[in-house]
């Protein structure tokens, strides 16, 4: 299983990347007080919503549109434990976009600048009432206007 990269191995940044900070509170931790392995998902998901935002885009419109994105595919890699109070900086962007999937990556690091996680959260494009895969051609050819069509079109253009 080939091992995600880590944030020194990115290189140059895509165009579009979102950095969002926050602090490990108690109800992010588990009984030994670090943080619990789902934190890292759930801060993805903010993070992506950031992406979203950052592209021009509603995040809640493009949720509410002909063409959906559902996870399908995640994983996080943890490297170095994080403990409550710490400060943790996300730097996300779109690593991925496949021909109906698009892969966003997620790195977490702690204020001095050691990374402790990376997460990737690979997302199908499919048609909201078929439920079926669509390729993203056809997003940006048949909804142009769309919120999603203008997020993809943003990441693409690196």
């Amino acid at each position: 299983m080939k091992r995600l990269p880590k944030l020194a191995d990115v290189a140059p940044l895509p165009k579009l990347v979102v950095e969002v900070w926050d602090r490990i509170q108690v109800a992010d931790t588990d009984l030994s007080g670090m943080i619990y392995f789902d934190r890292y998902y759930r801060r993805a998901e903010a993070g992506y919503g950031e992406l979203v935002r950052a592209s021009g885009a509603s995040f809640r419109d493009m949720m509410s549109e002909r063409f959906v994105t559902p996870a399908v595919s995640s994983r996080c890699d943890y490297f170095c434990p994080v403990t409550l109070d710490d400060r943790v900086r996300q730097i996300a962007f779109l690593s991925h976009i496949g021909t109906s999937s698009q892969s966003s990556d997620h790195h977490f690091l702690l204020e001095t600048g050691v990374q402790v996680a990376t997460v990737r959260v690979t997302r199908a494009v499919m048609d909201a009432e078929t439920r079926r895969s669509v390729p993203i051609e056809t997003v940006l050819r048949d909804a142009p206007d769309s919120h999603l069509a203008r997020f993809l079109g943003a990441a693409r253009d690196r």
